[in-house]
């Protein structure tokens, strides 16, 4: 299984901040923006862990949204 990004983040775009949401990665405010525009592939192990757990918050009933096959 793969994790849609995008789809993720457009997710998230409904409901918080995704300024904040960068903050809370420690990545500059316009990081998820510039990652949403397909500027960065994938984020790192890390990053992605914190993503996941953010969405899980923010959108609990969009969880299985995200996996890819």
């Amino acid at each position: 299984m793969r994790v849609d990004w995008y789809k993720l983040i457009d997710n998230l775009r409904g409901r918080v901040v995704l300024c904040d949401v960068s903050r809370q990665l420690g990545k500059h405010e316009d990081w998820l923006c510039q990652f949403r525009q397909k500027k960065t592939a994938e984020p790192s192990f890390s990053d992605g862990l914190k993503l996941l757990q953010i969405h899980a918050k923010a959108c609990p009933d969009k969880r299985r949204e995200i996996i890819k096959k």
